[in-house]
């Protein structure tokens, strides 16, 4: 994702409710709105962010991303 490139619309509508009422987004909506704000942060910044969590957080963050990337690819 380009650092300037519009939200995906489905995110931006889950980041929309969870403004409204945060406990009516699921693991996998939060993780989705997370995965897009991540995306948005330089590529030296995100490394450095990344390497600062435990290994086990690292994966995590990787799937978020890969789920999130794959639901891009689907609406495209």
């Amino acid at each position: 994702m380009a650092f300037n490139e519009p939200a995906n619309p489905k995110v931006a509508y889950l980041a929309s409710l969870g403004l409204m009422d945060p406990a009516s987004l699921t693991l996998d909506d939060a993780r989705a709105i997370c995965a897009t704000a991540l995306a948005r942060v330089p590529d030296h910044r995100q490394s450095e962010i990344v390497r600062a969590r435990p290994t086990h957080e690292q994966i995590d963050m990787a799937l978020a991303t890969a789920r999130y990337n794959d639901q891009l690819d689907e609406l495209a």
